[in-house]
């Protein structure tokens, strides 16, 4: 028998920690972008963090190219900043609730869609104030109301339409922006 082994501190001491290790892959069910690693349990937690981030710093160019998959049911499949998407629901909303009743103009209104409302360096305000024609003024501003509901209701419609294929925020070409409801004295007509 050796000395050393009969001294205490090795007979009484607990043996050095156990390490973290990488398994073999299991039947080949194992996804390929994950890691099956074995875990003594009789180590202490802050050696466990150590050794993981160890495991995962040697593993490296794996752990990135899982992280650049996306594994949501509806992965995001194109940049859209979260204003406009917010802006297109409430459109969108606003365009249910009152479609059959409302001009898309009004829709903007309601909606809190933002359009240049200066017209020549004159607006509707201005023109009322000053007691002069303002018409002309008025019908580009709701032109161009018209023209940004259209925008957002073909927004929403193309995603929409492409959240059912599983690809969202996408955007599709060639989309019209859906028809004002009809009431039914104007179907009638």
């Amino acid at each position: 028998m050796n000395d050393q082994e009969t001294r205490g501190e090795y007979l009484f001491a607990e043996p050095k920690a156990r390490p973290l290790q990488v398994a073999d892959r299991v039947l080949n069910t194992q996804p390929s972008d994950t890691l099956l690693v074995e875990i003594p349990l009789e180590v202490r937690t802050a050696y466990l963090v150590r050794s993981f981030r160890r495991l995962l710093e040697e593993h490296k160019g794996a752990v990135a190219a899982a992280r650049r998959v996306s594994r949501a049911r509806y992965p995001v499949t194109a940049t859209v900043r979260l204003v406009s998407l917010y802006q297109t629901l409430r459109v969108w909303d606003a365009w249910i609730e009152h479609g059959r009743t409302k001009k898309k103009y009004e829709i903007a209104d309601l909606a809190g869609v933002y359009v240049n409302r200066v017209v020549n360096g004159e607006t509707v305000e201005t023109l009322k104030r000053r007691d002069l024609p303002y018409k002309d003024v008025q019908n580009e501003v709701r032109r161009r109301q018209v023209m940004a509901v259209n925008r957002y209701l073909t927004a929403a419609q193309d995603y929409i339409d492409n959240v059912g294929k599983g690809q969202f925020p996408l955007r599709n070409e060639g989309t019209k922006a859906p028809k004002r409801y009809k009431t039914r004295g104007e179907r009638a007509r």
